[in-house]
């Protein structure tokens, strides 16, 4: 049985460039798409999809707090953020609020099937990239604890 996915982008061209594309694979459907936050929740309650893949900058509502509304409302539904946001605030936003991935819109292909996949199986997925970021913030936050403890 097929992944059902929905697709949450504000850009048509995108969406139908990415249901193109997984089209092609047998390992899953995309059920729907979605132009905005308010169509991706009303579509995401109706049609109770596997994954959802995210957009973060959305009109109407955002995919964060998309995210966080869906993750509230329907516990089991994975959902990956897929954006260009790579600011570490965004990150840790859309992971606060419940995603169970993030990635990067100009990841390869076949990253963004293993990210699928690994999300339905229960498993976070989080690009290279994304992982980067995450470190690089987390070593920051630990060299300025302690610097502070240097000065006590």
């Amino acid at each position: 049985m097929a992944i059902k996915i929905l697709i949450a982008d504000d850009h048509q061209l995108f969406r139908e460039g990415l249901i193109t594309l997984l089209a092609e694979n047998a390992e899953v459907e995309v059920i729907d798409e979605a132009k905005d936050g308010r169509e991706t929740v009303e579509k995401a309650r109706r049609l109770n999809p596997d994954v959802l893949l995210m957009d973060i900058g959305m009109p109407l509502i955002n995919g964060i707090d998309a995210t966080g509304i869906l993750k509230k409302e329907l516990p089991d539904l994975k959902i990956i953020g897929l954006t260009m946001h790579s600011e570490k605030h965004f990150i840790k936003s859309m992971l606060e609020a419940g995603a169970d991935g993030y990635l990067f819109k100009n990841c390869p292909y076949d990253e963004l099937i293993r990210a699928i996949n690994s999300v339905y199986s229960g498993k976070k997925y989080l690009s290279d990239e994304i992982t980067e970021v995450i470190i690089d913030d987390y070593v920051s936050n630990q060299k300025d604890v302690l610097d502070k403890d240097d000065i006590l």
